[in-house]
């Protein structure tokens, strides 16, 4: 289906449909994204599945910056240089590097729903017995839905497909919950909202003390 992203490990299905997703409980190989308090923030996907064994010293500096964000400046990797203490074109050129050696997979940008109109997040259960990839790919082509995957189910709890969904308010996600449902005939499901977050953080590769 219409995703940008379809990794699969056994009978295990992540389906993103986001720009700047995070394949959870390992999906894919092993990646994180970086990401500032800015409304739209810059991200960075570092895979640490790459070929070569051993960053040097530069590198690890370049990585250690990058991983605080980018800076939504006219040239924020002038400014991430110099916090690394390097020339810029020194910076870039060890980026292209990290990314032409598969360090780097990508930039991306990262949307704080919260704080930009999207009060509501919920995430909508699905039992969805046959036609799981029909089905995952109608769900994913709705465009409140930022991701769409298929998990295990447990004794007690039949639901295998969930999809992620954010709008304005808690009526507007049932709303697209119902509109799923009449389009994949699937009417069994259960709309779980976001109450509070209570952490969040990225996983950081290099310390100060490490490089």
């Amino acid at each position: 289906w219409e995703t940008d992203n379809l990794h699969r490990r056994g009978r295990r299905v992540c389906y993103e449909h986001c720009s700047a997703g995070v394949h959870p409980n390992g999906c894919g190989p092993p990646v994180y994204f970086i990401r500032h308090s800015y409304d739209h923030g810059k991200t960075l996907t570092v895979d640490t599945a790459a070929k070569r064994a051993v960053l040097t010293s530069k590198e690890k500096k370049v990585i250690q910056v990058l991983q605080d964000g980018i800076p939504p400046a006219e040239r924020p990797f002038q400014i991430l240089a110099a916090r690394a203490g390097l020339p810029e074109e020194d910076f870039l050129a060890c980026v292209r590097n990290l990314c032409k050696e598969g360090y780097i997979r990508r930039f991306g940008a990262t949307l704080q729903h919260q704080i930009s109109g999207y009060a509501a997040n919920a995430m909508i259960a699905w039992h969805v017995e046959e036609k799981i990839e029909k089905v995952g790919r109608i769900m994913a082509s709705f465009k409140n839905v930022t991701h769409c995957y298929q998990r295990r189910t447990i004794p007690g709890w039949p639901y295998n497909i969930y999809t992620m969904v954010h709008g304005g308010t808690d009526a507007e996600c049932h709303a697209v919950a119902r509109e799923i449902a009449e389009k994949t005939g699937i009417t069994d499901y259960q709309v779980l909202f976001s109450e509070k977050e209570l952490k969040r953080s990225n996983i950081r590769y290099f310390r100060e003390e490490q490089v």
